[in-house]
This record gives structure tokens, sequence and C-alpha cells, in this order.
């Protein structure tokens, strides 16, 4: 342990993930496994991305479990912790080669606040959708099936004034989540949205929306609670535009 803490203290600003290889250990003592959390803590705060290579059923697993260490970071072995890593770095790489604005999960707006181990049980829920600029993403009117999270690109809200005009409603960066009002009334899409700029877009069906509720409620309560706050953040934004119109009118 004392061998590991020297070598994570060591590490240049560069580096960006941090793998511990324990897959080869038969047993870890409680005050060691308590040691290698607070570790793997300390090095996540300093912004770095740590995974245990491990079996989480192993003796070794169950003391790190007991000592407070989080299944979702947990990886088999090196070689799949080495893959994932490189998987991430060059995913990441890929988002940033264009130069478009991007978010992380994390960064979403109904995500903030959800901890490394709920965002990786929302992932395996979510589909990755690449489209291109003018892409249609919503149409208004038809039915609502999907929440979407923008990680890169830029999208404009729009609506049908039925005279054959469109009005400009607002452009949504990337951070922020759009289609959840589908999740709470199940009606119709109340606006166009289309893409501005080659998008990425992180999708969400209703259908594993509530899968989450029994596979990972944690996810699901969280997810509808941060919905919940953004919703009621929009009516206060509009009462306050109404309250001002209403006050000049007067």
């Amino acid at each position: 342990i004392e061998q590991i803490s020297r070598l994570s203290a060591a590490l240049p600003d560069s580096v960006s993930h941090l793998i511990l290889d324990l897959s080869r250990s038969d047993m870890v003592e409680p005050q060691a496994a308590l040691l290698i959390v607070q570790l793997m803590a300390g090095q996540a705060k300093a912004g770095r991305i740590v995974r245990l290579a491990m079996w989480r059923v192993s003796v070794c697993g169950q003391a790190m479990a007991r000592a407070g260490g989080e299944f979702a970071t947990v990886l088999a072995d090196a070689d799949g912790a080495l893959e994932w890593a490189e998987n991430d770095l060059l995913a990441k790489a890929e988002a940033q080669s264009d130069g478009q604005p991007q978010a992380t999960l994390a960064e979403m707006n109904l995500l903030r606040g959800l901890d490394d181990s709920l965002l990786d049980s929302l992932a395996t829920a979510l589909e990755k959708h690449d489209l291109p600029a003018g892409s249609h993403i919503v149409r208004e009117g038809e039915p609502a099936s999907d929440l979407y999270f923008l990680a890169r690109g830029t999208v404009t809200v729009s609506l049908n004034t039925g005279d054959g005009h469109r009005v400009r409603l607002t452009t949504l960066d990337p951070g922020v989540a759009f289609g959840e009002m589908a999740l709470v009334d199940g009606a119709p899409r109340s606006a166009d949205i289309i893409a501005d700029t080659d998008v990425s877009v992180y999708v969400l069906s209703l259908d594993r929306l509530d899968a989450l509720s029994l596979t990972a409620p944690a996810v699901h309560a969280a997810l509808l609670r941060n919905i919940g706050r953004e919703l009621s953040q929009r009516l206060r934004k509009a009462n306050r535009e109404i309250r001002s119109f209403t006050d000049v009118a007067a």
C-alpha cells in the first residue's frame, strides 16, 4: 500500500486515468482496503478517473466492498481495465477533434449530482446517435418516446405558427437535455428541434427509463427528481417574466 501511495502521489498532472490491479491478490486486510478506497477518492478529487482490476466476488472484492469501494469502478482484470481506458481516451479525443462544444454525461443539466456509479448505470441504458446538420430530431405533433441529452453541437427549438411561418424559441447547447416533457404528460411533441450543426445525442427511451426503476432505482429516482427541479425552475422563470410584463403594462 505504501508503494502504491508513493507512486500515485508522484504522478504527473498529465495522467488522466489510473488503474489499480488487484486481480492477483488473494485477499486484502480491512485497513489496507480502506486505505485503497481513500487513495481512489483522493485521485478522483484530483481529476483522475480511477478503476480497480479485480474479481468482484473474490475475497479481495468483498473486502473492498465492505471498505466502501464502488462496484461501478471495478473491471475483471488489468487487460479489461486498459481496454476501457483506451476506449475512453479515444472517445474523448474524437469528440474534441472537430472543435465543436461538447459535454459529458456528468455535465448534463438533468444529471448533475449523480456520482460515477449512477452515471455508469445510466450509460448502459443510453444509445448514442451522431446526426448531420439539418437533421429533424424532434417533430412537433409526433408521439413522444425518447429523452435526449445533447453532447455535441447545437440545436434550435421552433414552433409552427399555423400560417406557414416558424417561430424560433431558443438554441440549445451541449449539456442540455430535451424531450423531458414526454416523461411528465406523455403528450405529443410540442415543438420542432433541428440540428444547427453536426450533433451527438444520447437517447434514453421511455421503455428503458421504466426498466431503470427496477434495475437501477437510484438512477431512476435521481433523474425524475432533476426533471422536476428543471421544470419547476422554468415555471418560476415564466412567472417572473409574466409579472414583469404585467407591471410594465400597468
